[in-house]
């Protein structure tokens, strides 16, 4: 991958609960070993992967799939969070409206506890 690219890429961590879950410490490691400047956390909430990649100079984007998952993620340290809706199969449960509108925004957008706004996606 290294040869492919100049210019830094981030890769994805989709954090899911198992009964068996797979190795996200060696994932994690692989990603800091590799030099890797983004990281993409997706699913469960990634606070004990924080402290790694923070101290590897890893910038970290938590997707989320509601408002209360985004202040939840920003509360625990990522750099930014972003929020997919339905059409991005970013379904949570039953709550399957679209949230096309949605922006990204990070930290330094949070000044005076701004919220998120949702916006219905054009008919």
């Amino acid at each position: 991958m290294r040869t492919k690219f100049t210019e830094a890429f981030g890769v994805n961590l989709t954090i899911l609960p198992s009964i068996t879950p797979p190795p996200y410490a060696e994932y994690r490691q692989a990603i800091i070993d590799s030099g890797i400047g983004i990281v993409e956390t997706a699913g469960s909430n990634p606070v004990d992967h924080l402290p790694h990649l923070e101290d590897a100079g890893i910038k970290v984007i938590h997707k989320c799939t509601s408002v209360r998952h985004a202040m939840n993620a920003e509360q625990v340290g990522v750099d930014a969070v972003s929020i997919d809706g339905f059409e991005c199969a970013g379904h949570h449960g039953r709550r399957v409206r679209g949230r096309s509108g949605a922006r990204t925004r990070t930290p330094d957008d949070s000044e005076g506890h701004r919220r998120l706004r949702m916006r219905r996606p054009p008919r």
